[in-house]
């Protein structure tokens, strides 16, 4: 059963319409909601208690030509077919045959009650034609997704636009990811910058990692490859060191001298007689 219901212009803006009270306006647009794929309902009465409009509303739609009301109860809408057109494969035959089968349709799409002995009558009842859903010839909504999409260019060239492939919805907006390039063009570009990284290790991270730095992908694996040799300077142990460490040869050698020495010895002897003196104290306590 097809989930979404349309109503035409032509009946919702056409003065018989539009000068209906508001509440039988109400109750149409709710039949409209609720009926099945051939404008059937079993519970119009229901319907109209739950958007808390009289029954007589159902009535005087169907004096005015809007609905039909079969003596089992059951409601049709006149105009089924002109707001709404079904694709065949989404269409699920109602359940009231009975109904249906008393019923035609005009040439105007709009339903028509059959006289009884199937002949003569009025001229609106004038409608040969059995009733059968209409078939769609435009390609559903979902098939034509997956066709090609046209994209303006800028250029204006031949007849300004080409042929896009669809793309996810989630990766839409997101920038297309480069070729990633090989071990070897990575050892050349290495060697051209005199080796100062280990193209092997730059290889294997981004390779790991799908060539993506987060979610985007990376778009310059050179200026990627030099970002690394600027790390490779502050941390000589490499990318996956956390810590920054500083040479000693940074630092200038002191020169020590001979009363350097004396003066370590005479701050040694002075500590060792000070811990004597705190033990002598506390034996003494």
């Amino acid at each position: 059963m097809a989930e979404k219901r349309m109503f035409s212009r032509a009946i919702t803006f056409s003065d018989r319409f539009l000068d209906l009270p508001d509440p039988e306006k109400v109750l149409y647009y709710s039949l409209g909601m609720c009926a099945d794929d051939d404008g059937f309902l079993g519970n119009a009465k229901s319907i109209s208690r739950m958007v808390g409009i009289s029954p007589s509303c159902l009535e005087s739609l169907e004096r005015k030509g809007f609905v039909f009301i079969f003596p089992s109860g059951v409601v049709v809408i006149r105009h089924w077919l002109v707001n709404n057109l079904i694709r065949k494969e989404r269409h699920t035959p109602t359940v009231y045959q009975d109904e249906m089968a008393m019923l035609t349709v005009c040439a105007d799409r709009t339903y028509a009650l059959i006289p009884e002995g199937g002949a003569g009558g009025e001229k609106a009842l004038d409608c040969p034609a059995p009733i059968c859903h209409p078939t769609v010839t435009q390609p559903a909504a979902q098939n034509r997704i997956g066709e090609n999409k046209k994209e303006y260019t800028r250029s204006g060239e031949g007849n300004g636009c080409r042929a896009v492939p669809d793309r996810p919805m989630q990766d839409q907006g997101k920038p297309d990811a480069p070729a990633a390039p090989s071990l070897e063009e990575v050892i050349a570009f290495s060697l051209e910058r005199n080796g100062t990284v280990d193209p092997h290790l730059f290889f294997d991270y981004y390779a790991a990692r799908g060539w993506r730095i987060g979610d985007t992908p990376v778009q310059n694996w050179k200026a990627a490859f030099r970002s690394w040799e600027k790390r490779e300077r502050i941390r000589p142990g490499g990318a996956g060191r956390n810590t920054r460490t500083v040479s000693a040869q940074q630092y200038e050698q002191r020169e020590y001298r001979p009363e350097d020495s004396q003066s370590i010895d005479d701050m040694l002897a002075m500590l060792e007689r000070n811990m004597r003196g705190s033990e002598t104290d506390k034996n003494t306590s």
